[in-house]
């Protein structure tokens, strides 16, 4: 449905559409989910509030739908009519038991999802300490086709959805072309395209061992041929490959046991020495369907880290959002081939 900033004092009020099912996750500054995934289906009538107090204190056993049996909120609100919170803007004033949320929606509206993730000081009295950093991770500002429509884009309304699919938003990350250019000579003077180096055959076609033995590249994976093999290389265990005579194998490393017969004795070979049992080397996947931050994907990414820069802010926050929606391959089932 879209995304709407948590309060200063941790309060949140949005207006969502009515009927319509919808879950709630906590992002940090980076747009990745805290916490585990809301695996509870919510929804309104039309005119309807809900509430989230105390069904979420681990100390209550009151169930969710009893609005009558949770405990007080942790946070009692504004201790004071007339006034605004500490330090903040006197254009807020609060009544006495708002919360901040409750203190925003009365004097500026209710607010009402969006598609991307902005943040604003809003409420800071600049009289008092400098505004926090803005900052906004925009789906304009990607240069692969947005989770979005044009006519959403543009205006944003109850019948707008994201919706994030692997092959039409996410594997065109890793073919963008990200090369910069001398400007003069037009010499490439460096190349950031994740299938540069991602991938099993090089510029001039000769097999290579993908960098990070992760391949990016296009076509079917041998495992599942209706997903990717991009797909399945970042979210399922591989194996270690490396050149040999040309071609890409599989490693194998001795794992310390021998064939053994039924009773347990060593099997020798022709010249009377023990066989080795030879086992294919695990490769973890960089991505985890439990969220962005239980990916190592994203730690190359990081200030300091080998790929720092190479994808735009948007784009990281697009995969972080994608995994903490449970990186499916179809989020829309009804995309999905019929076949």
């Amino acid at each position: 449905l879209g995304y709407v900033p948590v309060e200063p004092d941790g309060s949140v009020k949005v207006a969502v559409p009515a009927n319509v099912s919808f879950a709630i996750s906590v992002l940090d500054g980076q747009g990745r989910r805290l916490g585990p995934r809301h695996e509870n289906w919510l929804s309104v009538r039309p005119g309807e509030t809900r509430e989230c107090s105390g069904c979420h204190d681990p100390d209550s056993s009151a169930p969710h739908g009893r609005t009558d049996a949770g405990p007080a909120p942790a946070w009692a609100g504004a201790p004071t009519t007339g006034r605004p919170f500490p330090n903040t803007d006197p254009a807020l004033f609060a009544d006495m038991g708002e919360t901040m949320a409750e203190v925003y929606g009365r004097i500026n509206g209710i607010r009402r999802p969006l598609p991307d993730l902005v943040y604003e000081d809003e409420w800071t009295d600049p009289n008092v300490a400098p505004l926090g950093a803005s900052f906004a991770y925009a789906y304009g500002d990607l240069d692969t086709a947005p989770p979005i429509s044009g006519v959403c884009a543009g205006e944003w309304s109850p019948n707008c959805r994201i919706v994030i699919n692997y092959e039409q938003h996410i594997h065109p990350l890793w073919g963008k072309l990200r090369q910069e250019v001398d400007p003069v000579t037009m010499d490439v003077i460096s190349d950031s395209t994740c299938t540069g180096c991602h991938t099993t055959a090089d510029a001039a076609g000769a097999a290579q061992v993908p960098a990070g033995q992760l391949d990016l590249g296009d076509g079917p994976s041998p495992a599942e041929p209706l997903h990717f093999n991009s797909y399945r290389e970042l979210l399922y265990p591989d194996n270690e490959q490396e050149l040999m005579n040309g071609a890409l194998v599989d490693v194998l490393v001795d794992s310390g046991e021998v064939l053994r017969d039924e009773e347990g004795n060593p099997i020798l070979d022709a010249d009377g020495n023990e066989q080795p049992i030879m086992v294919t080397v695990p490769v973890r996947p960089s991505m985890s369907v439990n969220g962005a931050r239980f990916s190592r994907f994203f730690d190359v990414f990081a200030a300091g880290g080998s790929h720092e820069g190479f994808l735009k802010p948007s784009e990281l926050r697009l995969i972080s959002e994608w995994l903490d929606i449970g990186g499916q391959y179809y989020n829309n089932p009804f995309d999905a081939p019929e076949d």
